[in-house]
């Protein structure tokens, strides 16, 4: 008997289409056969659903071994395949922008580990659309739970119940509504806010991300900077709700993300100043025919430029270091002991 020590990783995210593309370039092939049995596996199971019209205990059990096994074949598949690329790992001091961009363009891959957050666009609208009231049912809580205000809400629910006068129960009611006026208390615990500002976030959300979901790693030392991975949450191997509560929206605990950089700060050109291209237009027509036959591509391309302008304040910071990936793998890894077998 003998004890080693193993790597094992926890996998948060695998990119499983990028995951057989890149295999198949680097192992000419080998994935298509995996991906031919895959087929053949739901094949199978589809067809005996039509002929059984129900599926029994036993198939669905099967099915479910047979998902299982696919997950594993791909941890598999890409514990190879990152100890073939072997990604550029970024030590946890600050990144000279330069620096990156001439390492990326060497290797593609990077890896980067530290604290994650996550950022669920999704999410955050539904919370914009509900804010107010949730502040208002906290603040209601809070009131109700308080013994003093119980007692009060109490003896002026007696007196109402004894007025004698219309003008005596409004006077109450007011009373009454004053007590337990949840919207003020909302404010002023700073759980209200103007709904017209709410609404302005959240049309924001709507228009430029609303199916957003990122993850974003900041390593130890390092807290303004940020590697913010786009992801597409088919491939979370954990649901957002479950993640939610799991780790309520942002890990401790070190996790690892590996992927290709898409976007380097002070990189983006606005192309709406490109005087060369104006001053090639001008050159090629008169401002006469400019005048006279307008065309209609130019003011397209100057709308498709100015949303683009846009766009991009999602996608850099005034204050921090935003470095874009589009993450292949995330990851929590750690070491165990493994006891194996030995026979002589």
């Amino acid at each position: 008997m003998g004890i080693s020590i193993k790597s094992v990783r926890e996998f948060i995210y695998l990119d499983v289409p990028r995951l057989y593309s890149l295999s198949s370039q680097l192992y000419e092939g080998v994935s298509d056969r995996i991906v031919d049995e895959a087929v053949s596996l739901k094949s199978t199971t589809d067809a005996q659903s039509t002929v059984l019209k129900q599926a029994t205990a036993e198939s669905r059990s099967l099915e479910e071994y047979r998902q299982i096994k696919t997950t594993i074949l791909h941890d598999h598949m890409y514990n190879r395949l990152e100890r073939t690329l072997q990604p550029v790992g970024l030590a946890s001091t600050e990144v000279d922008l330069a620096q990156i961009s001439h390492k990326i363009q060497e290797t593609p891959i990077i890896k980067v580990t530290g604290r994650a957050e996550i950022e669920d666009y999704e999410r955050l609208n539904l919370f914009l659309e509900r804010f107010n009231e949730l502040g208002e049912a906290i603040a209601y809580a809070s009131l109700s739970s308080d013994p003093d205000t119980a007692k009060k809400k109490r003896e002026l629910e007696r007196e109402l119940g004894r007025a004698g006068t219309n003008s005596e129960s409004r006077n109450i009611k007011r009373k009454l509504h004053e007590l337990m006026d949840t919207e003020s208390r909302a404010r002023e615990a700073g759980l209200w806010q103007d709904p017209q500002l709410l609404s302005n976030l959240k049309l924001f959300g709507d228009l430029f991300n609303p199916e957003g979901y990122n993850i974003v790693i900041t390593q130890t030392d390092t807290p303004r900077q940020h590697f913010r991975g786009v992801l597409d949450k088919q491939w979370l191997r954990t649901s957002p709700q479950l993640l939610r509560g799991l780790c309520g929206g942002q890990s401790e605990a070190p996790w690892s993300m590996v992927g290709m950089v898409t976007h380097v700060p002070g990189t983006y050109k606005d192309l709406r100043e490109d005087e060369a291209e104006t001053q090639l237009v001008q050159r090629i027509r008169s401002e006469e025919e400019n005048e006279l036959s307008p065309m209609m591509l130019d003011n397209y391309r100057r709308l498709f430029r100015t949303a683009r302008s846009l766009e991009r304040t999602f996608l850099e910071s005034n204050t921090d270091v935003e470095i874009v990936m589009s993450p292949l793998a995330i990851y929590r890894e750690f070491l165990v002991s493994a006891v194996s077998d030995e026979t002589c």
